[in-house]
């Protein structure tokens, strides 16, 4: 008999957990839907979404891409036959996310623009703000940002008219990815917090982990890594815990990325392992090449040129079977440095020139692959054992003798306020559980945005005391470098005016009101130029130019000036240096340079300009033999805090000269630097991209 009450216990017990538990146990997105498909065999509009769905489902995810594709286009071959504009709109757009997602960009456009079409002509509101977020992440992708902004301004307008905060996130996200890209961060974080607030609202974990996969993207551009790797960690978290394998192995590899970049190389080569293993575990050969790419990049920078090399391999091999063109660009080009490094000309040159032709070709990709359907009935027939060890169980409490019935009465009452007992704790379980999560849940968003009001107080910071910096120079420049030239000239007018001078002694007094005029004018232009470039900030309009011409114009500018002291200007610029660049801050360098040289170059002098090409940029040298450079005023040269010096023959300045030609060849993806010794001379030397 007590054996019979056990089991019987054991049995209820078992059995309420059960029912507790068993909701919680659902089963996975993608196979819920695979089970409503073939459970719905009509051929209508149900099924065109349940197609669209299940195809954006294992995009999502990065699993079985092959099945992805037949999905969609399962569902665009019904919607042409049934001509329903709204779910043929739909079939597009989801045409077109496939094509994107395999670097088909011009392809998923054309798709897109279709289903724009219909949208508009059917006026739904709710599919046109989703096609058009596609259609600026689809230009996005290939780079042309002018055109991927204002499909997604319009697309959150709609999006915030209709309420609609799903897409509100995704498109916030999309236009701090944008402005990501365009280097403005401050808008691009804006943006991200945004999403991250609404995401925390409505519990969006996919929109979570993008957030702070942006935001590390962000702080890892800005420098701050710390910051960089808790974000990318954070969502990697959720990424593992929704089993995305695709925001895994992106997770992976911004993680190692970073490690990179601040120097554990051990630990950024694990974290690209990992990335790898998922990736070929996805299917997903763009992740794959890419990520390839990154190993190949990293064994090149610690000088490991064997290991390099067979990743680099790998990714080129990898992105040519998918036409992935900015991979191929970016591998070629650093296997043109490692065969460069490894003294190899031969195979460094050629390998340039595939990096020159991949940067401008397009992108094909045709895969197809067979789809296996993996299918599992434990749910069911764990149902079933259940029910069959429940009615076994009472089968065996029926044939009890009559004699104990008031004995399993006790039991009964004894077992039900057990029960009882039980479901209170698992009530009061779940009730604490449920506090726990929200407790921490709001630890983490307040840490999360103490963080974010850290960096930005930072920010602001040291944005104020740049500022302050550049007004004290800007007043130290007005009060003294450019009151006295006009004290000058204002004397030289007295005795101008007084009329006790002879034609010869007016000729020379004119002669230097000219000059100091001249110095004059350029020491404003600098300021000028300094000043609007530390408060504003100067965009720069690059083209493709001849450099030749402006380099010969600045020294026959400085003709006269040289000529004073006796100088020789010697050009030996012969090649026609096709550079690209904002024309007219190139020009304001070059000037800068060649009068600091004749500035600082004695009587008598040379000064050389020359240039020399490297496979990617030419590098410029303005070269002259005149006082030189202490270390001291070296290591202060392009500083803020940099002193104006007096020329040999007493010239003045504002000492902005260099500042503001270290700040546009910045602009211009340039560098510029200084070798030079006391009285041995000076060889300012500066970069600009080449041209091929």
């Amino acid at each position: 008999m007590k054996k019979n009450v056990v089991s019987f216990l054991v049995f209820l017990l078992f059995f309420i957990f059960s029912c507790l538990y068993a909701p919680l146990q659902a089963q996975h997105f993608i196979d819920s839907l695979e089970n409503k498909l073939r459970a719905y065999p009509t051929q209508d509009t149900q099924r065109i979404f349940l197609l669209t769905r299940l195809s954006n489902a294992y995009l999502q995810h990065a699993i079985k891409i092959d099945s992805a594709e037949i999905y969609i286009n399962q569902a665009l071959v019904l919607a042409q036959k049934l001509q329903n504009q709204r779910a043929l709109a739909t079939a597009y757009d989801s045409k077109g996310v496939f094509e994107r997602n395999n670097a088909r960009y011009q392809k998923a456009i054309e798709y897109h623009k279709k289903a724009q079409e219909i949208a508009l002509a059917i006026n739904d509101l709710q599919i046109f703000l989703i096609i058009n977020n596609n259609l600026g992440v689809a230009h996005r992708r290939m780079g042309d940002h002018a055109l991927a902004l204002p499909y997604h301004l319009l697309s959150l307008r709609i999006a915030d008219s209709l309420g609609d905060n799903m897409n509100i996130t995704y498109n916030l996200n999309s236009l701090g990815n944008l402005y990501l890209q365009m280097n403005e961060f401050e808008k691009a974080t804006q943006h991200f917090r945004r999403a991250y607030k609404i995401d925390q609202a409505i519990n969006n974990l996919l929109g979570l982990s993008i957030n702070y996969n942006n935001l590390g993207l962000i702080y890892r551009q800005q420098q701050k890594y710390d910051s960089a790797l808790y974000f990318l960690k954070e969502s990697l978290k959720i990424n593992q815990k929704t089993n995305n394998l695709k925001g895994i192995a992106i997770c992976y590899d911004d993680l190692g990325t970073v490690y990179n970049l601040i120097g554990n190389k051990a630990e950024a080569l694990e974290h690209f392992k990992r990335a790898l293993r998922i990736a070929h575990k996805s299917k997903d050969k763009i992740y794959v090449a890419r990520i390839y790419m990154h190993t190949g990049e990293l064994y090149a920078d610690d000088k490991q040129y064997k290991k390099a090399t067979y990743f680099l391999e790998e990714s080129i091999k990898m992105a040519k079977v998918i036409r992935a063109r900015l991979v191929l660009k970016e591998s070629y080009f650093t296997l043109a440095k490692v065969y460069e490094a490894t003294n190899d000309y031969n195979k460094s040159l050629e390998a340039y020139k595939m990096a020159t032709i991949y940067k401008d070709s397009t992108m094909l990709e045709e895969s197809k692959r067979q789809i296996d359907y993996l299918q599992t009935k434990f749910a069911v027939e764990k149902r079933e054992a259940e029910k069959d060890a429940q009615i076994k169980l009472l089968k065996k409490d029926q044939i009890l003798q009559q004699d104990k019935i008031f004995i399993q009465r006790i039991v009964g009452m004894v077992l039900i306020g057990a029960l009882l007992i039980t479901a209170l704790v698992i009530i009061w379980l779940i009730h604490t559980n449920g506090q726990k999560q929200r407790i921490n849940k709001q630890l983490q968003t307040q840490q999360v945005d103490l963080m974010m009001q850290k960096n930005e107080i930072q920010r602001q910071k040291d944005e104020l005391d740049r500022v302050n910096l550049v007004k004290d120079r800007l007043f130290s420049i007005i009060g003294h470098d450019l009151r006295s030239p006009f004290n000058t000239i204002k004397g030289f007018i007295q005795v101008l005016r007084a009329g006790n001078l002879n034609e010869e002694e007016i000729k020379t007094v004119t002669t230097t009101i000219e000059q100091q005029l001249n110095n004059t004018l350029t020491l404003l232009n600098n300021l000028l130029y300094w000043s609007w470039s530390q408060m504003q900030g100067i965009t720069p309009h690059p083209s493709e130019f001849e450099i030749n011409q402006i380099f010969q114009n600045n020294i026959d500018l400085q003709a006269e000036n040289a000529r004073k002291k006796d100088l020789t200007i010697t050009n030996q610029i012969t090649q026609k240096a096709k550079v690209k660049a904002d024309s007219n801050m190139i020009d304001t360098v070059v000037r800068n340079l060649i009068a600091n040289a004749i500035k600082f170059t004695y009587p008598k002098g040379q000064i050389v300009v020359s240039c020399n090409s490297e496979i990617d940029r030419y590098v410029f040298c303005i070269a002259d033999n005149g006082v030189g450079l202490t270390p001291h005023q070296l290591q202060s040269l392009f500083g803020m805090k940099a002193h104006s010096t007096i020329g040999t023959a007493h010239e003045k300045g504002t000492g902005l000269g260099l500042n503001i030609c270290k700040e546009f060849l910045e602009k211009n993806n340039g560098s510029i630097w200084v070798e030079s010794e006391p009285n041995k001379g000076s060889k300012f030397y500066f970069t600009l991209p080449r041209v091929l």
